[in-house]
């Protein structure tokens, strides 16, 4: 039978990457950056992942894959009713930082969705492929950080349809800062490289509420925000 990574899996899944696209990076901020204190910074928190996921990593099938998607585990279950509106604390770290760098950084308080900006057009190499034109109009923003919480739950490896390890934490961050005079990319993380994973203590399998899971979850998540910090802040 033919194989396919987990990745191939992710549309099944419900998981991963939501914007094809933004399968880039990493490109570190310029030092240049760092001395036009004087430009205006705006910071976006795209919408976030409505739920937890379990993905099922590892060498399956296209049949294993249709079996997994189609076996609805408790732990799965469970991952599905929760949330990470923690990953928002990012905003607020970022605006300190910058502030503490010198910049005077702007909050975007509407929601915003980056699938749901228009694609740019004439794209060329180094720009964003989303035109951010419109919210650099409307906030006067000289850059545009955007932070995206792409998905979290927790993450498994599989041959086949048999588990092959015990489930981890996860979460999968991107960070991107976007010139808005050319739509160039400043800043981007990568999203592979913001994959974070973290081991569950104890045991995982504590039905119905996966304490010690959900606890790994939630460090992942709390450790992607450290990953984008650093990433961006880096000197």
């Amino acid at each position: 039978m033919k194989k396919t990574s987990f990745w191939s899996a992710v549309a099944t899944l419900g998981a991963a990457l939501l914007l094809s696209g933004c399968v880039s990076g990493p490109v570190a901020v310029p030092s240049t950056f760092w001395e036009q204190t004087s430009d205006r910074v705006l910071i976006v928190l795209d919408e976030l992942p409505e739920h937890g996921i379990y993905a099922k990593e590892g060498s399956q099938g296209l049949l294993d894959v249709a079996i997994n998607s189609a076996m609805a585990t408790s732990e799965a279950k469970h991952l599905k009713q929760q949330d990470a509106d923690a990953f928002r604390e990012i905003v607020s770290i970022f605006e300190a930082e910058l502030t503490a760098a010198g910049f005077q950084p702007i909050v975007y308080e509407d929601a915003f969705s980056l699938k749901d900006q228009p694609k740019l057009k004439g794209k060329q190499s180094g720009q964003f492929e989303y035109d951010l034109s419109g919210l650099a109009v409307a906030s006067d923003a000289d850059e545009i950080i955007v932070l995206r919480l792409v998905s979290f739950g927790a993450s498994r490896t599989y041959y086949g349809f048999i588990p092959t390890s015990q489930p981890q934490g996860y979460a999968m961050v991107q960070g991107i800062m976007v010139d808005t005079e050319k739509n160039k990319i400043l800043w981007d993380t990568g999203i592979l490289e913001g994959t974070i994973k973290d081991p569950v203590v104890g045991e995982w399998n504590q039905e119905p509420d996966f304490p010690n899971l959900t606890e790994a979850m939630n460090r992942a998540v709390e450790k992607s925000k450290r990953f984008l910090k650093d990433r961006f802040f880096e000197r």
